[in-house]
């Protein structure tokens, strides 16, 4: 098994969230880490946000990165690694002693109440939630950018966020936390390469839209 060496690290994980969080024994806890991690379902929150950016001419080129990082993780995540890593999940993986800590931890099994059936290496919700905001932070270095890259901590925030509530519901290991952070990243870094080829020409695109969004809509982002 070619994650087998990684286990003993994915169950200390797991026994550290036991022994601070206790999942499964604050309502509280559990409703708000299945909010969180409901706003990683499908990258639907990095989606609406990358459409909210392409509106105004001053953030589309953050909407536009994320949305080529968005579609770099599809390709990357969805359809090649979880595929070829082919990695069980941790409530369904067939090792006793793994199956002892895991219930340990959970002992009704996961806290999520829809149980993900797709392979577990990485996980989406990391790497789309990383690739998301790090595309965010990426294309909004610039001055003109407005308020987007202060805003964009926030999105850090909720990023980190999404990416642990895998592990405090028991569907996902550490290790395919890390494995998203790191696709995620990449996908970001690909991302702005590809922005930068076609930038010059994307420079001159302003549609009428986006100067009413300038100015009616509340200037949350620029």
């Amino acid at each position: 098994m070619p994650f087998g060496s990684f286990l003993p690290f994915d169950n200390a994980a797991f026994q550290w969230i036991a022994g601070v969080f206790a999942p499964g024994t604050s309502a509280a806890l559990d409703w708000f880490f299945g909010f969180v991690t409901m706003l990683g379902n499908s990258g639907w929150f990095w989606i609406a946000l990358a459409v909210l950016f392409l509106i105004p001419n001053k953030t589309r080129r953050i909407g536009v990165v994320i949305a080529f990082a968005l579609i770099f993780e599809l390709l990357m995540v969805n359809l090649i690694m979880k595929p070829a890593f082919d990695r069980p999940r941790p409530y369904d993986l067939p090792i006793d002693w793994w199956s002892q800590a895991y219930h340990s931890v959970f002992p009704g099994g996961p806290i999520a109440k829809h149980l993900p059936r797709d392979m577990s290496f990485p996980s989406g919700h990391t790497a789309a939630s990383i690739a998301g905001v790090l595309a965010w932070v990426f294309a909004s270095r610039r001055k003109w950018v407005g308020k987007a890259r202060r805003v964009s901590y926030i999105g850090i925030v909720v990023a980190m966020l999404i990416s642990f509530s895998r592990l405090y519901l028991g569907v996902h290991y550490a290790t395919d936390v890390i494995g998203g952070l790191f696709a995620g990243a990449a996908c970001a870094g690909l991302a702005m390469l590809l922005f930068k080829l076609i930038e010059p020409g994307f420079e001159k695109i302003n549609g009428p839209w986006s100067r009413f969004a300038e100015v009616h809509l509340p200037k949350t982002f620029w």
